[in-house]
């Protein structure tokens, strides 16, 4: 009963209790289990009493007058009927995976099987047929469950096991089922709220709300509606909230995909294992080590950093692996537990220091792209340059080439050294101001004008120690001539660091990144952290110098270098120079952790690598796509690229917004 109405027994609840952020970094505390909140009010109520055990029996026997009766008999009832619910077989027949074995003996890893439900999700160049396909050559979002029968299973199994008295009548039942249905069909970063799923209940027609003695024909008054409309949300909330998400926890894994962008994809937890366990396995073999658990354990707790965990993203085939980095993990302090940093949050100052260097020295980060929008600019300048030159009419060359697993292949030493370079300060001034400016006005259907609240975003800021510029004088020597209407604040969040420090921090970041798999921990011996604030700045840093040591010919005016990341792009009026960078590329530089997978690799004219595999061209439509966006080979015009390698709807990358301000929020998405 204290489970299903907290807040009739005093307890914390999401309608009047407050959320402590010391806690819990989401907007509601979790649930799932309320023993140690139940036992404090206990301590509260009986005080001195509370080690006598009669006491304790009569505590735990009380129940509010409201609850009395017949939602006793209810929650009983209930508690009787999930003992008795058959949840594997309701699984099995609702959302079923025919054909695959799922078998725990090794021979399942050999076995071949083909999926019942047919691909539309990956690019396939022909229908299934009767040959069969092994788990490497499977589309992987193909072996999800489909929603709707993720929703039918749960639907399922909420009318097995919570009692009809419950809902009232039919009419409210079918619409809570409804609402499940559209709970389970959500995209990444959708919501719905209570507000929308009580809509329309009739809350008179639910027998175990009523006083007891009150019968259905009895005048209500509005107090007495208010109470049963208060119970009756607490229900709902807990049939969502430590019912419904639950189940689908307990049965499936839930995960977007990489290149889905925002649908969710429901994997049973045995076909997950099955295509999951041989990625961590390469994984610990090949990338980490593992380290022993008590020592670990010691480590963890002397350090600022704590431990990151996996997070495997399925692709078209095989994975790509996540490294949850802003995740706030609890830490004890003064014999209480609450939430630390994250371990993003403790290498912001590196960060904002290397961020520095890059404003101090750009040169050093060679031709790395920070955006899709830093390609214009250079394009631009590029196709004027050559216009300059009377080469605006010269046939270009395009080639690109994309590094295999660059996160996981960067060599740390090498990469530390040249960090230690990079900084030229022996300390940094770190602090933080606030920008506020004003949204634009929405207008409403009846012509009135809504004036919205202002945006606030605290942006960091970075100095030399040494540096005693006040910051009135920063605002209007850095920032106030690039933003209009903006009002900037300063805060009391400085802080200064040394290089000494900051090294120690990275060297400790990079090279004694602590990940646990299961109930182990393990390091990362090869690459740095993908997912860490510092990821992308670093890997764009390391392959600058790759580009002096290895690609200098190509930095001439003849020719344009474009790096987002691990995407080369060579656009050159000189072939010979177009050649010899697909050459150089594909001949791998393990100095670097470089190894260049040829069937990623495009140009837009014959060319072979010095092993005789031939390079694949693109269209003859006279489009490059590069980092999302065409290229046009002969103008240097820049179109989005319309074509995806994956047949994923435009209902996959839409977030809608259906609770609190829907208007404005789809006028701010439209206008972004």
């Amino acid at each position: 009963m204290r489970y299903i109405f907290p807040r009739q027994f005093g307890l914390h609840n999401v309608f009047t209790s407050k959320v402590d952020p010391r806690e819990t970094a989401m907007p509601f505390m979790d649930y799932t289990l309320r023993e140690k909140d139940i036992h404090s009010r206990m301590c509260r109520e009986l005080g001195s009493e509370a080690t006598n055990a009669e006491k304790i029996v009569k505590w735990k026997q009380r129940t509010p007058k409201r609850l009395r009766g017949d939602a006793v008999r209810l929650v009983e009832k209930l508690r009787v009927r999930n003992q008795r619910c058959s949840y594997m077989e309701m699984l099995r027949h609702y959302a079923p995976i025919e054909g695959m074995p799922l078998s725990t003996k090794p021979e399942w890893r050999k076995s071949v099987f083909q999926p019942v439900v047919k691909t539309t999700n990956c690019e396939k160049k022909s229908q299934y047929t009767s040959e069969t396909r092994t788990v490497q050559q499977t589309c992987f979002t193909d072996l999800a469950c489909p929603a709707a029968h993720v929703s039918a299973f749960c639907r399922a199994v909420i009318s097995k096991v919570i009692p009809e008295g419950f809902w009232g009548n039919e009419h409210n039942k079918s619409n809570l089922m409804y609402w499940v249905d559209q709970f389970i069909e959500l995209r990444r970063f959708e919501s719905v709220n209570l507000h929308q799923v009580t809509q329309n209940i009739q809350i008179t027609k639910i027998a175990w709300l009523r006083p007891p003695g009150h019968n259905d024909d009895t005048k209500i008054s509005n107090s007495d509606l208010s109470k049963r409309t208060e119970m009756f949300l607490e229900f709902v909330y807990w049939l969502f909230d430590s019912f419904l998400i639950p189940l689908v926890r307990t049965n499936f894994h839930v995960t977007e995909s990489n290149a889905h962008r925002n649908r969710l994809f429901y994997f049973r937890h045995d076909v997950w294992r099955l295509l999951a366990e041989p990625a961590l396995l390469e994984l610990r073999t090949n990338m980490f080590e593992e380290m022993p658990t008590e020592s670990t354990e010691r480590l963890l707790s002397a350090r600022q950093l704590g431990f990151s965990n996996i997070r495997l993203l399925p692709k078209r085939q095989g994975f790509r692996t996540i490294m949850n980095l802003k995740r706030r993990q609890q830490v004890m302090r003064y014999g209480t537990t609450m939430l630390g940093r994250s371990i993003n949050a403790v290498m912001t100052p590196a960060f904002n220091a290397i961020t520095y260097e890059k404003s101090l020295r750009p040169e050093q980060f060679g031709c790395s792209l920070f955006s899709v929008g830093d390609m214009f600019p250079r394009l631009a300048s590029f196709k004027a340059s050559l216009r300059q030159r009377g080469l605006g009419n010269t046939r270009l060359y395009f080639a690109k080439v994309d590094v295999q697993a660059c996160f996981d292949t960067i060599p740390q030493s090498r990469l530390l050294r040249m960090i230690d370079s990079l900084m030229s300060i022996q300390a940094y001034k770190t602090g933080k101001h606030v920008e506020i400016s004003p949204l634009p006005s929405l207008q409403r259907l009846d012509g009135k004008h809504v004036d919205p609240m202002p945006l606030k975003k605290y942006i960091p800021h970075t100095d030399a120690a040494t540096d005693i510029t006040p910051f009135n004088q920063l605002v209007q020597d850095r920032l106030a001539g690039k933003k209009a209407n903006t009002i900037f604040v300063n805060t009391d969040l400085q802080r200064h660091e040394t290089k000494d420090d900051l090294m120690q921090l990275l060297q400790e970041h990079i090279e004694r990144n602590v990940v646990k798999i299961g109930k182990r921990f393990y390091r990362q011996k090869t690459g740095i952290p993908q997912g860490s604030v510092l990821s992308s700045i670093l890997c764009n840093f390391f392959y600058a110098q790759l580009e002096r040591d290895v690609l200098g010919f190509a930095l001439d005016d003849d020719s344009l270098l474009l790096r987002l990341l691990d995407d080369f792009l060579l656009i050159s009026i000189n072939e010979e120079y177009a050649r010899r960078f697909v050459r150089v590329m594909h001949n791998d530089h393990p100095e670097y952790g470089v190894v260049i997978k040829p069937s990623k690799s495009l140009a837009n004219f014959d060319v072979m690598t010095e092993e005789g595999t031939r390079i694949s061209t693109s269209g003859s439509d006279g489009k490059f796509p590069y980092c999302g966006v065409c290229i046009d080979t002969t103008t240097l015009e820049i179109s989005k690229k319309t074509e995806r390698p994956t047949k994923t709807g435009v209902e996959d990358s839409l977030t809608v917004d259906l609770t609190k301000m829907p208007g404005q929020t789809f006028h701010r998405k439209a206008l972004k």
